[in-house]
């Protein structure tokens, strides 16, 4: 999966599904998608919350992409979650967590990201191996089904796990030829209780900030393999 800034509770779900998870940061950065944005939940309203990027060509890959201007804008979203969340019953703990993740000093946007990554797998106890597709020596010319089958066969595996959405994306006939079983993961329900009603599909944070540890790490195995 691509690197997502402080992803929702589906990405934990795919992680906890799988041995070895790669974080694909040698492809294409998408405008407008969830590489560095997300959303959480300000005064029971949704509210989406971007960390800023230098300006690239369409064709910058994720793992060249910098961050802008970074101290201010992240000093900016601590201040965001510090205020949207100040009430909830986690706070304290996780803004532990926060603070270290979000003040961490990287230039560039997928090391920014992967550092956050790995600290909320510890601090969940999750024990999955993470691995950069950028470190896989592999043929640089392939797009698609192609690289991913060749990231599988360099790291020996046996099955893959997507995420639902790549059911459009993938054949399991491809993998069959690869003798790797083709999997996609479907989330169960994750609703719990925030200040206002409930908001689903927000950031990890507001799982974070409104659940105990114990509660989070049950989430995380609410899934099914297709």
């Amino acid at each position: 999966m691509q690197p997502y800034l402080f992803p929702h509770i589906a990405y934990f779900q795919l992680m906890r599904a799988v041995d070895i998870f790669v974080i694909y940061d040698d492809v294409n950065f998408i405008k407008n998608g969830w590489i560095n944005r997300n959303r959480i939940t300000v005064d029971g309203r949704e509210r989406l919350f971007t960390l800023p990027i230098e300006k690239k060509s369409s064709y910058t890959l994720i793992k060249d992409t910098k961050i802008f201007d970074g101290k201010m804008s992240k000093k900016q979203l601590l201040r965001l979650i510090q205020f949207a969340y100040r009430k909830a019953p986690q706070f304290d703990d996780v803004m532990t967590l926060l603070e270290n993740v979000i003040l961490f000093e990287a230039d560039y946007l997928s090391a920014y990201i992967e550092y956050g990554i790995r600290q909320i797998l510890a601090y969940l106890n999750f024990q999955t191996e993470i691995i950069l597709s950028s470190d896989i020596q592999k043929r640089s010319t392939l797009r698609g089904t192609e690289k991913v089958l060749e990231i599988c066969n360099i790291l020996h595996a046996t099955e893959y796990v997507n995420a639902i959405g790549g059911t459009s994306l993938y054949e399991k006939k491809d993998f069959d030829s690869n003798k790797i079983k083709l999997h996609f993961l479907r989330t169960g329900d994750v609703c719990y209780e925030q200040f206002n009603g409930f908001i689903p599909n927000l950031s990890i944070i507001d799982v974070l900030m409104f659940n105990p540890l114990s509660e989070v790490r049950k989430f995380s195995t609410n899934f099914c393999l297709l």
